[in-house]
């Protein structure tokens, strides 16, 4: 599977390109205002015991009878004993997520396929064409960057949903913050869809994480860059990434299309 990374011309993308780098990001820096929205969801009574017996199975060896009992137990002796359990859970997942947000980093690349060809992309994350398009492939990228920076990070497809992800409180467990964390930072709007977004998210801070320079695949320079820009970015690829193959992004000339020639 291939993901691309859209650049703008400067020195931080230019030299991050030449050190194999890149960057994850802070969740508020992105243009989405609702990132990370989610919503806690209170059990009915009947799904809130049910939860609880089978939290109860774990510690008596699986006993259904055992575990019935005991809830039953507790719920006659202490009245709204497992809404105060559920609502504990609710602020401990709330105070769980604030500690994370603030180390976690996001890399936000498209999965679309030949997205080097996509005007949107161009238009809205390429300087309007006058910038650069990176081809990774992401098996290679995820395992580089993993073991180059002693880190491990998870991938996943950008979900596009009208409303924001549910938390059930009852359910709440480690095991169950984990699975949701990562969809929480990897949900969006519908509006977006059509970014195509995929994203890595590492749990080991924000900032510069180094890759291997074999996973970059192609780098597709836009027609409209500047040719001093364009020099530049065609020797740093000469001197740093010798296997890369390196295109231009033509504008077609009547008609709604980029075109790609080679500059090898």
């Amino acid at each position: 599977m291939y993901v691309y990374k859209f650049r703008q011309v400067n020195d931080f993308s230019l030299n991050n390109l030449a050190d194999g780098q890149l960057y994850f990001a802070h969740y508020e820096s992105f243009n989405d205002p609702f990132e990370c929205k989610y919503k806690l969801i209170r059990s009915t009574d009947e799904e809130l015991k049910s939860y609880a017996i089978n939290v109860a199975l774990k510690n008596n060896d699986n006993d259904i009878d055992r575990a019935t009992t005991q809830v039953n137990i507790i719920t006659e002796k202490f009245d709204g004993a497992l809404r105060y359990i559920e609502d504990h859970a609710g602020k401990a997942f709330n105070n769980s997520l604030d500690n994370h947000k603030n180390n976690i980093g996001i890399l936000s690349l498209t999965h679309e396929q030949d997205a080097f060809k996509g005007l949107f992309f161009w238009s809205m994350y390429a300087d309007g064409g006058r910038g650069f398009c990176l081809e990774f492939d992401y098996f290679e990228l995820k395992d580089s960057i993993n073991n180059l920076n002693n880190t491990k990070t998870a991938g996943d497809f950008v979900r596009y949903k009208e409303n924001v992800i549910d938390i059930q409180m009852a359910k709440i467990s480690h095991e169950y913050v984990n699975a949701k964390l990562v969809e929480i930072f990897t949900t969006k709007h519908t509006t977006f869809s059509h970014e195509k977004e995929f994203r890595m998210v590492s749990i080991n801070g924000i900032g510069n994480f180094r890759y291997s320079k074999k996973a970059l695949k192609k780098i597709i320079i836009g027609e409209r860059m500047p040719k001093d820009e364009r020099v530049k970015l065609i020797k740093l690829r000469d001197e740093h990434y010798p296997d890369t193959e390196i295109l231009l992004a033509k504008i077609h000339t009547s008609d709604y299309k980029i075109e790609l020639a080679n500059l090898n």
